[in-house]
């Protein structure tokens, strides 16, 4: 066991942030070497090759320093002005690390929450074993409540190339079917936040996430009236059974299915797998390589990791998001 370091904390200032950003990369190298593990090369080079140049140059905060060197950083931010209050990016220098930086770092900056009357706190950290370190200081200082999300990837050449059954039907959205969407994924996403409601408790669900629902329906119907031709529609038999919103990093050679939804009505009949599938084809013809599927907080479960595997979707990079109140 290492020696407990005392050193002091203070506000970054802007003569700190090299030190900062040195801090940084050391820090998150094996994280990304964890990605790199899990994507494979090819995807890992165009996605995130040359990730350090702009990794936290402009991060400010809290520093711990000792004989006028920097050991450790941490940064916040505040949602929700003076009531949830979310941790940021910290590290420590790997040569001070299991000395209990972080962890002191953690409790002064939720302190200061606390001081300045904030109700509920978060943070958003992988779940992969370099991360550990960091979920573990997030444990100490009381944030256990967690709710998952991950993205998942692969290349398009291993993605499944399942028929799709002949009862089902896909589309782009026209502008007429802003009211469908809408419903659909009210309905899709209602179950994923009652299922947050159970995780995280009332009373942080009444901060956090109260109209989260409202929001992100509100948001998808915008961006289907804004560019329907990036909304699939799927039909089973004729009636609206789900959809998916697509996009791409053509730089990256990415195909990107930011969200998928079924209605309850028609879950396990496989057409999450079928949406993906229909998604894949898209993204060949349009000389993609890679595709990436977001599963956001409260949506990983095991139907939708079997749906990803089921999909040819198995190279995943898990996280969550911790809650607390104060």
């Amino acid at each position: 066991m290492k020696t407990p370091i005392s050193g002091t904390i203070r506000h970054s200032t802007d003569d700190d942030k090299p030190r900062i950003h040195e801090i940084a990369v050391q820090a998150w190298t094996p994280i990304f070497d964890r990605y790199r593990m899990i994507v494979g090369d090819e995807i890992w080079n165009d996605i995130w090759k040359g990730w350090e140049e702009g990794w936290f140059i402009n991060a400010a905060g809290i520093v711990t320093e000792l004989d006028d060197e920097i050991m450790g950083f941490a940064t916040w931010e505040a949602p929700v002005e003076g009531i949830f209050g979310e941790l940021g990016g910290n590290a420590v220098d790997p040569r001070f690390q299991g000395r209990g930086i972080g962890t002191a770092q953690m409790r002064w900056v939720v302190d200061n929450f606390h001081i300045k009357g904030y109700k509920c706190l978060k943070v958003h950290t992988g779940m992969d074993p370099a991360h550990g370190p960091a979920r573990a200081e997030y444990r100490n200082v009381g944030m256990r409540l967690g709710v998952k999300r991950s993205q998942y990837y692969n290349y398009l050449d291993e993605v499944a190339r399942i028929p799709i059954r002949s009862s089902l039907s896909f589309r782009w959205a026209d502008p007429d079917d802003i009211d469908l969407i809408s419903q659909m994924c009210r309905k899709a996403w209602g179950s994923v936040y009652e299922s947050i409601m159970n995780t995280v408790g009332h009373e942080i669900f009444e901060i956090a996430f109260k109209e989260t629902l409202n929001h992100r329906v509100d948001e998808s119907t915008k961006r289907a009236a804004d560019a329907p031709r990036k909304v699939r529609i799927v039909m089973e038999d004729g009636c609206p059974a789900g959809f998916a919103f697509l996009g791409a990093t053509h730089q990256q050679k990415l195909g990107k299915i930011f969200t998928l939804g079924v209605t309850p009505e028609f879950r396990g009949k496989g057409i999450g797998c079928a949406i993906c599938v229909d998604a894949f084809n898209t993204f060949r013809e349009r000389n993609l390589r890679y595709v990436s599927l977001s599963a956001d907080l409260g949506e990983v479960n095991e139907q939708t990791r079997q749906m990803c595997w089921n999909a040819g979707l198995y190279r995943e990079l898990p996280s969550i998001d911790y809650y607390m109140m104060l």
